[in-house]
């Protein structure tokens, strides 16, 4: 959220520039307005892009790993002895715990919470009986 809002103080700066030039004929502020231009349009554009991927396509995403998780419990079921034994089982449930606690620390924070899923960020992790 603050990168989003930051993206948009840079948007009103270049304009601010722009208004002070217009008035004042100040080539400096010109230059300024230019450069914060250039910087604006690639800020917005990727804090955009990231923001409408997330909104459009989150609730897939969110299927996705409701999916994933299912199928590792039931991979968990099937093992009839220690999981401790199924090394490539037990990787993937670290690797899911992992990717999960990556979205659910930014999802949390306020620099990069319009960038991550929320709906994820809520899903539990696969706890290991590990003896």
């Amino acid at each position: 959220m603050i990168i989003t809002l930051i993206a948009v103080g840079i948007v009103i700066g270049a304009i601010a520039c722009f208004i002070i030039a217009d008035r004042t004929y100040s080539d400096l502020a010109f230059g300024m307005g230019l450069t914060l231009t250039v910087i604006a349009l690639f800020a917005v554009l990727f804090v955009g892009a990231g923001i409408i991927d997330v909104q459009a396509n989150g609730d897939i995403y969110y299927q996705n790993k409701l999916h994933e998780r299912e199928m590792l419990e039931y991979r968990i079921e099937c093992v009839e002895e220690n999981i401790t034994g199924n090394e490539m089982l037990y990787n993937d449930i670290v690797e899911f715990n992992n990717e999960l606690r990556s979205v659910k620390k930014w999802a949390n924070s306020l620099w990069t919470n319009w960038f991550y899923n929320q709906d994820i960020a809520t899903t539990d992790y696969i706890e290991l009986d590990v003896h």
